[in-house]
């Protein structure tokens, strides 16, 4: 865990948010959770922490050696 990411393979918890950097794609993601629920789930950029795109859903794919 990191206090943000900004290569695959990372991940941050900060309080109800939950920023992935999947090695599936060229951003990481932005999972917001309100309780036990996801509230939203946005792609970001890693310079300005800017969302891009909005998501239902993301597959989060490992680095398999």
């Amino acid at each position: 865990m990191v206090d943000f990411v900004y290569e695959p393979g990372q991940y941050s918890i900060r309080g109800s948010i939950v920023d992935i950097f999947s090695f599936s794609g060229p951003l990481p993601y932005r999972i917001d959770f309100f309780g036990d629920e996801v509230e939203s789930i946005r792609s970001f950029d890693v310079d300005d922490q800017l969302s891009k795109e909005q998501y239902e859903s993301i597959n989060i794919i490992p680095n398999d050696p």
